[in-house]
């Protein structure tokens, strides 16, 4: 049976070294935020200061979505009419 492979620039993986976007997980870590290593994840780049500034108030501002706010009422909704999780988790997260 042939091994199927993926090919991607986001991640590289291999015995003891896992790469994001080129950069080393293992020294990304303590030196740069989650923020900051979504932005590298999605933009392919380290974000600049103000850049970074509004990906950690975005996510700030998320937390405070208690049980009524259309986030988690459409995740809710799809979760409750059988979707997947997934699908549930992606439509709570677009509403945001």
């Amino acid at each position: 049976m042939k091994e199927e492979t993926w090919k991607t620039a986001i991640t590289k993986v291999e015995p003891n070294k896992l790469l994001l976007r080129g950069y080393r997980i293992d020294e990304l870590m303590g030196n740069i935020t989650f923020a900051q290593a979504v932005f590298l994840a999605i933009k392919g780049e380290l974000p600049s200061e103000k850049e970074a500034r509004m990906i950690d108030a975005m996510l700030v501002s998320s937390i405070d979505h208690g049980v009524t706010p259309p986030s988690c009422l459409s995740a809710r909704t799809i979760a409750s009419a059988g979707g997947p999780l997934n699908a549930a988790l992606a439509g709570g997260i677009l509403a945001i």
